[in-house]
């Protein structure tokens, strides 16, 4: 049974996907049986499945400095190196597995998953390449 906490916790991520969120497409990839150099192909095994993350641009940041417009050493801020979508951990059924196509909807750009990792505070983040 959840904690309070992990309740608290599961309902701020949920506003925060509710004001930043975008719908993505995880599309699983495999190399083809036998062919170690192959290029990748869709996973039969596993389903495209659509989600709403946060997407993070290289260098951008996903809080503005403050609310009314002066800089603010207080404000949290994340900055990153390579994209990012970062999603609540039960709001995917699949397990994402590094290579797997992310589609993002808005755009209809494609990115390749070169890392996921749990962030410990409920979200997996999940670190693009172009």
């Amino acid at each position: 049974m959840p904690t309070r906490f992990d309740m608290a916790q599961d309902r701020a991520l949920l506003a925060i996907e509710r004001v930043r969120g975008e719908g993505f497409i995880v599309k699983p990839q495999m190399l083809p049986a036998g062919d170690v150099n192959g290029r990748r192909v869709p996973d039969p095994g596993r389903p495209e499945t659509p989600f709403t993350g946060v997407f993070t641009a290289p260098h951008a940041s996903t809080y503005p400095d403050s609310a009314d417009g002066h800089a603010s050493s207080r404000a949290p801020r994340t900055s990153a190196s390579k994209p990012q979508v970062a999603l609540r951990s039960v709001a995917l059924s699949l397990d994402v597995q590094q290579h797997d196509q992310i589609i993002r909807v808005e755009t209809g750009e494609t990115f390749s998953v070169s890392v996921s990792a749990d962030d410990g505070l409920g979200r997996v983040i999940l670190s693009l390449n172009g």
